[in-house]
């Protein structure tokens, strides 16, 4: 079937004005689409394939230059302060920068262990709107909307949306 859908093509395709008006035509439409699909996911891959090549390419250059300058940090006298070390140049500055200390924990576990040593003290209580179960009682008047009570909620406004058009192709 896919042979005979290659070779559909209405006759008045290259002509301005031409529209889909069988279910040939429409099927040809959707063969376009699927091929532009293709080639579009064709040209994505290949530049992706080009950027990964060419960013890693950059990379090896940054690494390296930063190797060099790193060799060269070590042997001249810079600047020191309490966050950072560094030395300026014309172009810019090599330093070396203290970084903060970095922790890993089990949050549950953290939990239990606040709950037990510090009665709760460091835990955070976080509300927010179930807005699923909320969203199930209201209703939309106009821009407004109301609740099952029939009550306009101030703070929330509606937006209605055109329904929009989708082509869906089978795989």
């Amino acid at each position: 079937m896919s042979e005979l859908l290659n070779e559909i093509e209405p006759a008045e395709e290259a002509k301005e004005g031409w529209t889909c008006e069988t279910d040939q035509d429409a099927e040809w439409c959707l063969l376009q689409i699927r091929r532009a699909n293709a080639e579009k996911e064709r040209w994505k891959a290949h530049y992706k394939a080009m950027l990964e090549s060419m960013t890693a390419s950059c990379d090896e250059t940054i690494s390296r230059m930063e190797m060099f300058l790193y060799g060269y940090f070590k042997t001249v006298p810079h600047k020191q302060t309490k966050t950072e070390e560094n030395y300026p140049l014309p172009s810019g500055k090599i330093m070396m920068k203290a970084q903060n200390t970095s922790f890993d924990y089990e949050e549950s576990e953290l939990i239990a262990w606040l709950k037990e040593h510090k009665g709760g003290k460091f835990i955070k209580t976080k509300e927010s709107v179930d807005w699923d179960g909320l969203k199930s009682t209201l209703t939309v008047v106009g821009d407004a909307v109301a609740d099952d009570d029939a009550q306009i909620i101030p703070c929330i406004t509606a937006e209605e949306h055109e329904p929009v058009f989708k082509v869906q192709l089978k795989k």
